[in-house]
């Protein structure tokens, strides 16, 4: 995934619009933009995003065990714990729906 990444940032980091104005540089394409904007949003939803729900999660069961008798905290971690595991199903099924749309309209994706 990360060889993707680096593979297509070049490409579109060396464009030089004279050189493309000039016609000695070919523009990139919009199928190519698009997968490597996919590219990069497929690298933080398997790469970054798993740390963070990892965080969240053991933090909301350190503060609920902590939480003890005050049920406050315990509704806080409860809560916490909550809208963590619904972000983590939203961004999976918001993965799964880009990389459908991006295999419908031909776009290659690494995934």
């Amino acid at each position: 995934m990360i060889n993707a990444i680096a593979k297509n940032l070049p490409t579109l980091l060396a464009i030089n619009a004279g050189q493309v104005m000039q016609g000695t540089q070919e523009p990139p394409s919009l199928a190519g933009i698009i997968a490597l904007f996919i590219t990069l949003f497929n690298t933080f939803a398997f790469t970054l995003a798993p740390i963070v729900i990892i965080v969240m999660i053991v933090y909301s069961g350190a503060q609920r065990m902590m939480g003890g008798d005050n049920p406050g905290k315990v509704a806080e971690a409860n809560a916490r714990l909550m809208w963590t595991v619904i972000g983590a199903v939203l961004l999976y099924l918001s993965v799964l729906l880009v990389n459908l749309v991006a295999s419908t309209v031909g776009v290659a994706t690494p995934f």
